[in-house]
């Protein structure tokens, strides 16, 4: 064979980028030679560029947001009904509204729900301690019963954190002054905590 026939017969066989590299990488002259040794590396070459396509791809099907063929497997892991009729995009929206549709408990939201479920204002101070955090709720003039709120706040909060609760009362009044025979009145506010 002729070494234009030689050339022809490798950019005919070799196609794959990965296989032009072990080419490349072995004796010059011996392999490029042989028939069978140029198709074992296009036939090689072409397995290693689906991995390396693959791997850069694996990155993608991590995010419910980029996935592709493991839409099912996020379906799964959802508990949605995989339906191979929906598009992909719009089978991305199901992942993603489910899984958004029960917010991280940080403490704003504890607040927010015990707030609600106490009708009171609630304060969380994080942190107090090591794994601890304090709830301060203000009360009015009354006593109140916190079982429903403690149960609730044992069942939304981060399962390695402790908390110390305090029911704070406030109370206003006015209070006088004579100081050098002027009058003046100002509001204070006291903080009572039941421990």
């Amino acid at each position: 064979m002729s070494s234009v026939d030689l050339r022809n017969l490798v950019e005919k066989i070799i196609t794959s980028p990965s296989a032009a590299l072990m080419k490349d990488m072995v004796t010059k002259g011996f392999y490029n030679q042989s028939f069978i040794g140029l198709w074992l590396f296009e036939v090689i070459g072409r397995e290693f560029d689906d991995m390396a396509k693959w791997a850069r791809e694996l990155r993608y099907e991590a995010f419910p947001q980029t996935c592709t063929w493991s839409i099912t497997i996020w379906e799964f892991i959802s508990d949605i009904e995989p339906d191979e009729t929906l598009t992909l995009e719009f089978r991305r929206q199901r992942l993603l509204a489910k899984r958004w549709s029960n917010p991280p408990i940080n403490p704003a939201r504890i607040e927010a729900v015990l707030s609600n479920l106490t009708g009171f204002p609630v304060e969380i101070t994080d942190p107090t301690g090591p794994y601890t955090f304090r709830v301060d709720v203000d009360i009015d003039k009354d006593i109140h019963d916190f079982r429903e709120a403690l149960a609730m706040l044992r069942m939304i909060k981060p399962s390695h954190l402790s908390f110390d609760f305090f029911n704070r009362l406030i109370v206003d009044y006015f209070v006088t002054d004579y100081t050098a025979g002027a009058i003046s009145d100002f509001l204070r506010e006291s903080f009572f905590s039941e421990d």
